[in-house]
């Protein structure tokens, strides 16, 4: 809780590499080549996602600047259209979306400086313009039609506009009452639609500072309706949303936020204050459900951080509670069917076949290689650090300090930070092993702070520490 008062009893102030699990903390895994998809991208990857074909087979599909590729196992195939897109940019990433109708499942493929794209089979066919469709910057689909918004240019050129297909006819987007194609704006509260999400048998349409809920109305003029949901509360944006367990989980402008249906709930605890001092553009902020370590991930950071690395934060939807992880990503999404390691009924780590056979973990795309990765290789080294320890009048004596592990580390060590007064800077005090479950260490002083630091694959569920009291001043 880095947002905490860090005088809390019990606080982690700071921490790296640390997600949280059923029982305590782990270390997260580092980023590794996707088992089922070891693909690279020729260019920068500004957007992806995945889909399954008729048969089953999941394919992966990725947006560059100027090309649409999909991989189908370790195969990249180019699937643009024979005529050059519109170079895109952060803000116009492509969007994806799988229409499912009785004549086949349709990809489609959207931003809002490129025609509407479409391919009647991703694995084998080429995407091609899709004729009468509006250049849409966010797209979905629900209840049989694809819903597009935020439109710059066209006929219907409104960023708080939104337009959908005629009912299960991809092809259909003249609005009429017959086929219930439809388009609308919403003007209750000011802004562009940043995203549209399908969300239970709703769209929810969100807005930088407010949301609404979107419900088929039938064959009317309009076929949605869109009553406000909240005029305070949006996305800060488009990929700053996911969904887990049938909840919503976001970041917007205030905080992090969930729902379930009923109300909107801002989550208590978050390291908001934190996360919103790393975010270096808004486009790269994005959100992907991790089922494997039940964590909903957002990556806050941007590479063009200084040390080329993207920060983020986890939050476990069992316990609430928070963590952090550090990689050098550019892209997340939800990737089918790969393989990952994860926590036994146990104390181990290990690659269960049921596992990878049955969950869809997180596909990212390296930074430096635009390589497809997954979170799938050895923990890089992980430190939590305690909050301050200790009183305003009297000093201490650090003596000792111990740490609860359900499942050894590889290494630990100890740092022992110290002050007089709060507020001051933090002194670097003497560094610890490890021995025989416990690490000592001695100084007195007001204020004392002490940083674990751990290698290798491990649980811990607590921490203890020992100070001896020195006197009063």
């Amino acid at each position: 809780m880095p947002d905490a008062d860090p005088t809390t009893p019990g606080v982690i102030a700071e921490a790296s590499n640390f997600i949280p699990t059923d029982r305590g903390y782990a270390p997260d895994f580092s980023m590794a080549t996707s088992q089922r998809f070891p693909v690279t991208l020729p260019a920068r990857v500004f957007s992806a996602d995945s889909t399954f074909l008729d048969n089953g087979s999941p394919l992966c599909l990725f947006g560059t600047a100027t090309n649409l590729y999909v991989a189908d196992g370790a195969t990249l195939t180019l699937r643009s259209r024979a005529a050059p897109y519109a170079t895109i940019n952060a803000g116009t990433e492509w969007r994806f979306a799988t229409f499912m109708t009785a004549s086949g499942t349709f990809v489609m493929a959207s931003n809002a400086l490129n025609d509407m794209q479409v391919t009647s089979n991703a694995s084998t066919t080429n995407f091609a313009d899709l004729a009468g469709a509006p250049r849409a910057n966010t797209i979905c689909v629900q209840r049989n039609f694809v819903i597009g918004a935020q439109f710059f240019t066209g006929a219907w050129p409104y960023q708080d506009g939104w337009w959908c297909c005629g009912q299960e006819n991809h092809t259909t987007w003249t609005p009429d009452i017959a086929t219930q194609a439809a388009r609308g704006r919403l003007t209750v509260t000011p802004g562009a639609i940043i995203r549209l999400v399908a969300f239970q048998d709703s769209v929810i349409a969100f807005k930088f500072a407010s949301m609404y809920r979107g419900f088929y109305s039938g064959p009317t003029d309009n076929t949605w309706s869109f009553p406000l949901l909240s005029k305070s509360i949006g996305l800060i944006s488009h990929d700053a949303v996911a969904e887990a367990d049938g909840v919503l989980y976001w970041m917007g402008t205030a905080g992090f936020y969930r729902y379930a249906g009923a109300q909107i709930e801002r989550i208590s605890g978050s390291p908001w204050a934190t996360a919103k001092t790393l975010i270096r553009g808004l486009n790269t902020v994005r959100c992907v459900w991790d089922p494997v370590r039940r964590v909903v991930r957002w990556y806050v950071g941007s590479p063009a951080l200084e040390d080329g690395k993207t920060y983020g934060f986890t939050y476990h939807v069992d316990t609430g509670r928070w963590g952090t992880f550090l990689d050098n990503s550019n892209c997340a999404f939800s990737i089918p069917i790969d393989r990952v390691p994860t926590i036994d009924g146990y104390d181990q780590f290990v690659i269960d076949p049921i596992e990878w056979t049955t969950f869809s973990p997180v596909g990212v795309i390296d930074s430096t290689t635009n390589a497809l990765m997954t979170y799938s290789g050895p923990p890089a080294a992980s430190s939590f650090t305690t909050g301050d320890i200790g009183d305003d009048d009297a000093v201490t004596g650090m003596m000792r300090a111990r740490v609860r592990f359900l499942s050894a580390p590889t290494t630990a060590t100890i740092t022992h930070y110290h002050r007089m007064q709060l507020g001051d800077a933090l002194t670097t005090g003497e560094t610890a092993t490890r021995t025989d479950g416990k690490y000592d260490i001695s100084h007195a002083s007001r204020w004392h702070r002490l940083k674990f630091l751990q290698t290798g694959n491990y649980e811990v569920s607590g921490f203890r520490v020992l100070p001896a009291r020195a006197g009063n001043r």
